[in-house]
């Protein structure tokens, strides 16, 4: 697909979501939602509120046609690499008999089909994250704890000031994490609405490829699992994506959802099948940045996050700060919401909290 073909179905995927949230939401509370292409060679995206708390909501996001042809080139990029074969003996140590990555992805569809699914996957991803960054006001919550009155959210590092610390970062991190909840949650609704029966399983392998093709792209540094405080802007993508996934799990598997999805999806398949798709592209990035595959290369890929005791202080940071930001945000939703609820709103269980040695849930 050339340059142009990318932009042109990335932008018409776009503006058909963006237009169905203007009619089933922005619409009805009075507010607007603007959709702007970015014309700099910057892989970014970005989300932007010009509302006033007490009113409805002014937004617009941004998204840079460098995004939109970086994605589709690392979904080619994979694509070629699992059907290629080159690791296909590392795989069959990792992964289950029936959950390997080329299975996954060539038994179900088309070259052209999963291939065009991967690539919607992660521009939609991207674009329900930057909504969610919006919905919650997190250029809001993040100015609370800044001098800084600016609402402009980035998704890549732009500049090269000193990188944020402390209470900054924290919030910065936890946000991120809150607008990769939220934009899950949409992403799961999506899935449903085109996908059922048989076809759902490879879909979510699809669908999680793409996701966390874009949850790496965005991320240009060595990945450590080892940092015991926030630092920078956004988390690195192993914690992103080890906390994304559980959510995708999770309601794959509600009990009595299966009459909705047509077919019954075990938890043990839904885990193995997200754990090989975002693992097979942690390997990938892995071999790009030159890096051997050795055993301590391959401890970053996911493993879930309560195997990662090294975190333990960093994600107790992360949940405290959540908690003292989550009164703004309920307060927020509870006045833009149309039927009000607590979907797509991030949530840490009291097993995990305990774990991490947090505050236990007052609700």
């Amino acid at each position: 697909m050339t340059n142009i073909e990318i932009n042109e179905l990335s932008t018409d995927v776009i503006t058909r979501i963006a237009e169905d949230l203007r009619v089933s939401y922005y619409n009805k509370v009075g507010g607007t939602l603007t959709i702007e292409w970015g014309v700099k060679q910057e892989v970014n995206a970005c989300a932007i509120s010009n509302s006033n708390l007490d009113n409805p909501p002014n937004h617009k996001i941004t998204i840079n046609y460098e995004l939109f042809r970086a994605l589709y080139r690392d979904m080619e990029d994979y694509c070629n690499y699992i059907e290629y074969d080159a690791d296909n003996k590392l795989f069959a140590e990792l992964y289950r008999k029936d959950m390997q990555p080329k299975d996954l992805l060539t038994n179900n569809y088309s070259r052209e089909a999963y291939q065009n699914n991967i690539f919607l996957a992660a521009i939609t991803w991207v674009f329900f994250h930057e909504l969610g960054h919006l919905k919650q006001e997190h250029g809001y919550i993040r100015g609370k704890f800044t001098e800084s009155k600016i609402t402009l959210i980035n998704e890549c590092n732009l500049d090269n000031k000193e990188p944020l610390k402390g209470k900054q970062s924290a919030v910065s991190h936890i946000t991120e994490i809150a607008a990769d909840f939220e934009a899950i949650n949409f992403c799961n609704f999506e899935l449903i609405k085109h996908f059922k029966g048989k076809d759902l399983l490879p879909a979510i392998f699809l669908f999680t490829t793409g996701v966390a093709l874009a949850t790496y792209r965005f991320y240009d540094k060595e990945i450590s699992m080892e940092c015991d405080i926030p630092v920078g802007t956004h988390p690195n993508p192993i914690v992103r994506l080890e906390i994304m996934l559980p959510q995708i799990w999770e309601f794959f598997s509600l009990s009595g959802i299966e009459e909705a999805l047509e077919i019954k999806l075990t938890r043990e398949e839904l885990v193995h099948t997200c754990n090989t798709a975002v693992s097979s592209v942690g390997i990938l990035w892995i071999k790009r940045r030159e890096l051997s595959l050795s055993k301590n290369s391959l401890s970053n890929l996911v493993q879930g996050m309560f195997q990662r005791t090294k975190l333990k202080t960093y994600m107790k940071t992360l949940i405290e700060t959540w908690d003292e930001i989550i009164p703004n945000i309920k307060l927020i939703r509870s006045k833009r919401e149309i039927i009000t609820n607590k979907f797509g709103l991030l949530y840490f269980t009291d097993e995990s909290r305990s774990f991490y040695g947090a505050n236990m849930n007052c609700e």
